[in-house]
């Protein structure tokens, strides 16, 4: 092989590295944009998921208005109410 063709040989070789590297740049590029574009979608996602669940436990606290030992107490005295009024309706 010959100096020229073996100049020939390089210089289409370089070619296709250059055409190959100017597709990666590119690739690179809107692989960056996409990753960008995930970022701030998982970040909208984290912040709707952190409102929701601030709603539910403002939600959750409204039902359950103080400890459990003091619902219990509550319901055990409803239902002596409500045994009560049963025995009284028994009686009338």
């Amino acid at each position: 092989m010959n100096l020229s063709s073996q100049l020939s040989s390089l210089e289409e070789k370089l070619t296709r590295l250059a055409r190959k590297f100017e597709q990666l740049k590119t690739q690179n590029e809107q692989l960056r944009l996409e990753l960008a574009a995930r970022d701030k979608k998982i970040e909208n996602l984290r912040l709707n998921l952190q409102e929701v669940q601030e709603s539910l436990e403002k939600k959750s606290g409204a039902i359950t208005v103080g400890k459990p030992e003091e619902l219990a107490e509550r319901l055990e005295r409803y239902i002596q109410q409500v045994d009560a009024c049963m025995e009284w309706l028994q009686n009338a």
